[in-house]
């Protein structure tokens, strides 16, 4: 019996080792699970076995055996649909060996019950960590089925395993980590690069391979300063260095890369220097492509050196109306409720269509660069039809269509669906979708592209509303900035003033500085005037005159001005007063041009008199005296001191 006995355990250690050899090997769950009975079952340690997985609701994942061969799949149908005998239920709960001694009366239930006949079912869960992964069941004989030994190798293989799948897990997490890092680094739209510590690229992305258009192969092991000009080569050589010295040097600056073509595009590069495992210095740096950018800039220092910009909420407007962004999120949308492989949006100008969107939705396209590309909508039949009728037109095979406007890069372009973006009754352009086959689009598809384009040209009609009022904006500001004159809006229900540019640079604020109150305007009123400012605004607001004054401000720097406010009192529809609208002008130069008139007119009546007073005495002193008696006069009538 003990001979029997050592014997079959060395059955079943051989199997342990053959198994915990398959570990070391395989990385596949599936070719594991199944390599595992296998050899379980090759070893002689057990007639049969089976593993099933489970995900974390109870679900089966994969399931292998080894010994039951046909027989096995009814178990298989019932796990699948969530089944789990009673032995691998009580194998998930406990963290032992479960022994069923009679399968066929203990089971009856079981598929397998029949199969294991005989036998005593052993079944272990498959555990790591906390983490249960599934069970293994065994068929093993009944003599030896109690043997502490054995039931510790069935311990110990079923540890093995639960052991090997929490690292496949994690190694499967690791990589899928890595993978989308990879792609969010590939596929980033800055340029990211790796640089060594002899200025030779290591690692490009895609994106900084279209800038400087040129091939991954034609960048990496050449050093970076190739790509600069001379103005930039000397800037970035300094700052490399002195960062790599570990000095404090802003990460982020600015310089020009020279691409394959010889032309120029400014970028802005931010950067960190790290080492590798080795302790090599390496530098990882992103690049923005901000030539459009600098070109917009130099162009409008060009036009105008000085140009205003717009209030926050202007640009809040702006940025959240961007036409491109809307339009990249439509096509971005098309692809889930239309059948194609590509799509594009055109805007008509002047009897040409320009590409102003586009997106593919397929890899066999390739790269879709066709952005900004134009066609002459008389010359193409397609969108000159469109434009005429106000229809979608379809082209089921363009290779077959001798009317088709064939264009180079695009030889995979089969069939093709348009439809015209239109809004009160014009048309603005059209939304395309590509296919790389031949075939008819749908009727549905052509629904769907209708009211994607009505919602293309609710956004086109909206930016161009925007894109026009910024335009009137900026003359606004302009004539305001020409004329000195500025305006300020009074919103009296809620006490809140808003000031327009102009009026914080007469004032001397920044703009977007906190002046929005009364209390806070009226500190930059001068002391002398504040009390005869608040009187004329109580008047205006109890409806006995209109607001037009003139008065001192004492700006920050210390310097006063004059301004001139004019405005008009609204009242809402109970008629209250709603808000106070007025203008503000700075009239210093014409004050001071009227003070120097006054002391010019002065030093003439000076002198006028000396001259009168040689001349005539009599007649200077009657003068005097009737002078004298008028101002008399005039005071006791109580006239202003500006008409005595």
């Amino acid at each position: 019996m003990a001979r029997d006995q050592l014997a079959h355990l060395n059955k079943i250690l051989r199997a342990v080792r053959n198994v915990n050899q398959l570990i070391v090997t395989e990385k596949d769950p599936e070719r594991l699970l199944q390599g595992a009975c296998e050899r379980l079952v090759e070893a002689r340690s057990c007639r049969s076995a089976w593993i099933a997985l489970l995900d974390d609701s109870g679900q089966l994942v994969t399931a292998a055996e080894s010994g039951f061969g046909d027989d096995f799949a009814p178990m298989l149908e019932q796990l699948q649909q969530g089944i789990i005998p009673q032995c691998g239920k009580d194998a998930l709960a406990n963290p032992g060996v479960i022994a069923v001694f009679d399968p066929q009366r203990d089971c009856s239930g079981c598929p397998l019950a029949a199969s294991c006949a005989g036998r005593v079912g052993s079944a272990v869960r498959l555990a790591y960590g906390g983490k249960v992964f599934g069970f293994l069941v065994l068929a093993l004989q009944s003599k030896y089925a109690q043997d502490p030994e054995e039931r510790a190798l069935i311990l110990e293989v079923a540890g093995d395993l639960g052991f090997a799948l929490h690292d496949l897990e994690i190694e499967e997490e690791r990589q899928q980590s890595e993978e989308r890092y990879r792609l969010i680094v590939r596929n980033a739209h800055s340029g990211i690069i790796i640089v060594d510590e002899r200025y030779r690229f290591q690692w490009v992305n895609d994106m900084f391979c279209e800038m400087l258009a040129r091939d991954e192969a034609e960048i990496v092991g050449r050093d970076f300063r190739d790509f600069l000009d001379d103005e930039s080569r000397q800037l970035v050589a300094d700052r490399y260095v002195r960062r790599q010295r570990g000095e404090d040097v802003p990460s982020r600056y600015e310089f020009n890369v020279v691409r394959k073509d010889g032309t120029k595009r400014r970028v802005e590069i931010r950067s960190e220097v790290v080492r590798d495992r080795a302790g090599r210095m390496r530098t990882i740096a992103q690049l923005l492509d901000i030539t459009d950018r600098v070109r917009a800039q130099d162009a409008l220092r060009e036009e105008n050196r000085m140009t205003l910009a717009l209030s926050r909420s202007a640009g809040a407007v702006v940025s959240s109306l961007n036409m491109r962004e809307a339009l990249d999120h439509i096509l971005d949308e098309l692809q889930h409720v239309v059948q194609a492989d590509a799509g594009s949006v055109m805007l008509v100008e002047g009897g040409i269509a320009r590409i102003v969107g586009a997106r593919a939705y397929n890899s066999s396209v390739g790269k879709y660069d066709v952005l900004g590309h134009t066609f002459v909508i008389s010359q193409t039949p397609n969108l000159c039809q469109m434009m005429d009728t106000g229809l979608p037109v379809i082209v089921t095979d363009t290779s077959a269509d001798p009317q088709w406007v064939r264009v180079s890069g695009q030889d995979w372009l089969r069939s093709y669906a348009g439809v015209p973006i239109r809004a009160h009754d014009k048309t603005l352009g059209f939304l395309n979708v590509d296919r790389t086959a031949a075939g008819p689009f749908g009727d549905k598809t052509i629904e769907r592209l209708g009211v994607f384009a009505s919602i293309t040209g609710a956004a086109i009609e909206k930016a161009t509303l925007i894109e026009e009022a910024n335009r009137r904006a900026d003359r606004l500001e302009t004539a305001q900035r020409v004329g000195r004159m500025g305006f300020l809006d009074w919103d009296l229900k809620t006490d809140k003033i808003l000031l327009s540019d102009e009026v914080c640079r007469i004032y001397g604020l920044k703009k977007g500085e906190d002046m929005t109150t009364p209390e806070l305007v009226a500190q930059v009123v001068h002391e002398d005037d504040r009390e005869h400012v608040r009187n004329s605004l109580e008047l205006v607001l109890s409806g006995e005159k209109n607001y037009d004054i003139d008065h001192r401000i004492v700006r920050p720097d210390g310097k006063v001005l004059w301004v001139h406010a004019q405005g008009q009192l609204l009242r809402d529809d109970a008629g209250n007063p709603e808000a106070l609208l007025a203008t503000v002008v700075d009239i210093t130069s014409r004050k001071e041009a009227e003070a120097k008139l006054r002391k010019s007119l002065s030093d003439i009546m000076c002198v006028l008199t000396a001259t009168i007073e040689i001349r005539d005495p009599y007649t200077a002193g009657h003068q005097l005296r009737v002078a004298k008696l008028a101002v008399a006069v005039a005071t006791e009538m109580k006239l202003s001191e500006d008409l005595i």
